[in-house]
């Protein structure tokens, strides 16, 4: 899943009922561990084992910008792992558009378009 900056999402795992989980999680593409408010998840009133934890716990301190893929791990008392990965922030809306008028204008080639978008993402 992909969550915009700010966004409170939910991110869940599966234990056995009654378990204590924590979570932690690492930016993949510099392999950097984020600081959190919070570690501690909490068991849903509604499913025993479900286990939630809310992005709005990742602390402002991390400075995250534009696309960033993030590995998250919850790990029980008892050692079981569950592994999920999510995508924060990197939409569209949130860049600068480019003009391209003038290169269409100027007769450039689709192929020449393309790449200079491409440059821009």
């Amino acid at each position: 899943m992909r969550y915009a900056l700010g966004e409170n999402s939910v991110l869940v795992g599966q234990f056995s009922p009654g378990d204590t989980v924590t979570i932690k999680l690492v930016v993949l593409d510099n392999d950097t561990l984020l600081t959190l408010t919070t570690n501690a998840c909490v068991e849903s009133q509604h499913i025993p084992g479900l286990f939630i934890w809310k992005t709005v716990n990742i602390a402002t301190t991390n400075n995250l910008v534009g696309y960033t893929n993030i590995l998250y791990e919850m790990v029980s008392g008892t050692g079981k792992k569950y592994y999920g990965k999510i995508v924060y922030a990197g939409y569209v809306e949130n860049y600068t558009p480019v003009n391209l008028q003038p290169l269409i204008d100027a007769d450039t080639t689709i192929t020449d378009i393309v790449n200079i978008i491409n440059a821009r993402i």
